[in-house]
């Protein structure tokens, strides 16, 4: 794996590259996903859903009907048709709260773990760790920094988004009227002006969600550059490392998003489909749930080290070579060490023969003196 990540990859080597990773160090991506994410999703379960009245193992008389409207309902305690206080206070406090502490350290953890495999070094999920929690206050701060300005701009683009869809109406709304006076069938005129509609709409989302993903993903690599680089400036440097990359790294994500939606919906409709509302089913789909996040989390550290080869000359065909004559000359070193001890050996072992020797001689030459 290692001699093919030398030089800037394409959409499909990051794609092939991350899953392959991510098969040969399961165990340890999982473990990390376990450790920081398993918390929050167990006790989301037990919070926005009614696993109080949920049988243990499932129930026979139980349909997948009910089950999946049961599912999608979530929880039914609520007042009055709104949520009750715990699951407020899940939502809105705990919720953001747990994501902010947890989210620099969990994404560092892969970060650490991607960059020892394209270095060559052994994982050991301790190390990992440790340097996962390395410059954590610089982490945590330039978080909480990176969400208000994600905050920002989506109130910025709401706004834009509800003045574009009042003109959306206003100018569809007169274009239908037109249609309807031009058309001789009125039903035909109808159905042209929901088609104008609904494709102006479509586009007016796709927008909102390209604009949104721009900031998103021209920012979002100021956690490696603190974590793995220790640099300075990581949300500018993060912008110049995204120049001219936005739509590559866009299609990524995209393609992960699919990838992932469909994961989730089959792993829902089986565990539903076998297990029911059961409370071994839910378990069951967190940690099915824990097992596919690693889907992008590991093509982002990839992105980040691809994105400094493209842009800031750090090549990994260097580091590679730079670690691996090191080690050549550990080794060397190391044989010179060994032979050096071992020559002092066979001198000492020489020595030791020859006093054995003449201690004979001496006591001969002694007893013919007498």
């Amino acid at each position: 794996m290692m001699e093919s990540i030398r030089k800037p990859m394409g959409v499909g080597a990051v794609l092939d590259r991350s899953f392959q990773l991510y098969r040969s160090h399961f165990v340890t991506a999982f473990l990390f996903v376990l450790l920081f994410y398993g918390p929050f999703y167990f006790l989301q379960t037990f919070v926005l859903y009614d696993t109080g009245t949920a049988p243990l193992l499932p129930d026979s008389g139980t349909t997948v009907s009910s089950s999946m409207e049961l599912f999608l309902r979530g929880s039914e305690s609520s007042v009055d048709g709104m949520p009750d206080t715990g699951t407020m206070v899940f939502i809105f406090l705990l919720m953001p709260l747990y994501m902010l502490l947890v989210f620099p350290a969990s994404i560092a953890s892969q970060l650490h773990l991607v960059q020892s495999v394209l270095e060559g070094r052994p994982v050991r999920f301790g190390e990992v760790l440790r340097k996962s929690f390395t410059r954590y206050g610089k982490t945590l701060l330039f978080s909480f920094l990176y969400a208000l300005i994600m905050i920002t701009v989506q109130g910025m683009i709401g706004t834009v988004l509800v003045i574009a869809l009042m003109l959306v109406v206003t100018l569809t709304a007169g274009l239908g009227s037109g249609l309807l006076e031009l058309a001789n069938d009125p039903l035909a005129g109808g159905l042209t002006f929901i088609v104008v509609f609904m494709i102006i709409y479509l586009l007016s989302i796709l927008v909102v969600m390209a604009g949104s993903s721009f900031f998103i993903i021209r920012f979002g690599y100021f956690l490696p550059i603190i974590s793995v680089d220790n640099g300075q400036d990581p949300l500018g440097r993060s912008w110049r490392l995204t120049r001219g990359h936005f739509w590559r790294i866009f299609l990524i994500l995209v393609v992960l998003t699919v990838i992932y939606t469909v994961f989730s919906l089959g792993l829902y409709a089986l565990v539903i489909g076998v297990f029911k509302m059961s409370l071994i089913g839910q378990l069951i789909l967190v940690v099915l749930s824990l097992l596919i996040m690693p889907i992008f989390t590991i093509p982002y550290a990839l992105l980040y080290f691809d994105l400094r080869v493209r842009n800031e000359g750090s090549d990994l065909e260097q580091v590679l070579s730079g670690w691996t004559a090191g080690q050549q000359v550990e080794q060397q070193e190391s044989a010179a060490a060994q032979a050096r001890e071992t020559d002092d050996q066979a001198r000492e072992s020489t020595a030791e023969d020859r006093e054995t020797t003449v201690q004979p001689r001496e006591s001969t030459e002694e007893r013919k003196t007498e």
